[in-house]
């Protein structure tokens, strides 16, 4: 498998392995619907590519690089709801690097989002129908 990236020159050394194209490998070889993979790929192109923790060898990612992405989300008016979407693809393939020997401990497990505020929808009275 590596001599074959090597020789096709896919091969990026392990350690020097960017979240950007870590995220899009692991997209590559992850079962999903195929309703969110497009969904899951906007998430890691839009938004993680974009920011500057895409740029960043999966080896040196830390609890304050996640925790700090998302607060740059949050700056950026993404909801908790959207950025539970984001932890969404950020624990699993983090868990993943784990088991590819990238990391010794994944840093998304650790980070705590907000409890997501519910939606609350407001109705007409009987005078707003009239009008």
């Amino acid at each position: 498998m590596a001599l074959a990236s090597i020789v096709t020159g896919e091969y990026v050394e392990p350690n020097k392995i960017t979240l950007l194209e870590y995220l899009r490998n692991w997209l590559k070889t992850k079962k999903l619907a195929r309703t969110t993979r497009p969904g899951y790929r906007n998430i890691i192109e839009n938004h993680i590519g974009k920011d500057p923790i895409g740029s960043l060898p999966v080896s040196r990612l830390q609890f304050s690089s996640i925790n700090n992405y998302y607060a740059r989300c949050r700056q950026a008016g993404l909801s908790e709801n959207t950025l539970k979407r984001h932890q969404a693809i950020l624990r699993p393939a983090l868990d993943n690097a784990v088991l590819d020997r990238l990391l010794t401990v994944n840093p998304a497990r650790y980070v705590k989002l907000e409890k997501p505020r519910r939606y609350k929808a407001s109705t007409y009275d009987a005078e707003q129908v009239a009008v």
